[in-house]
């Protein structure tokens, strides 16, 4: 299954700490959203758009692929 991650290295907290952001997406058209939204929401942190990326990544559908696939990329 093909889907999309949206990455950013580190977004500044209301803490003043940086966290990475990783978020996935069905489709192109709604990893542009995400970073659209992560940008306008940020925006006023200084971060920068072309430092928000979108991947392409192929999910095993299989039991066999999956279980070791989450295990590997497990979100927190």
């Amino acid at each position: 299954m093909r889907a999309y991650t949206v990455t950013h290295p580190g977004i500044p907290q209301d803490d003043g700490d940086t966290k990475p952001f990783l978020r996935y997406a069905g489709s192109q058209s709604e990893a542009a959203g995400v970073k659209r939204d992560l940008w306008e929401e940020k925006r006023d942190t200084r971060i920068k758009r072309n430092d928000i990326s979108i991947d392409e990544v192929e999910i095993p559908t299989n039991k066999a692929g999956l279980i070791p696939w989450l295990n590997e990329n497990a979100v927190d």
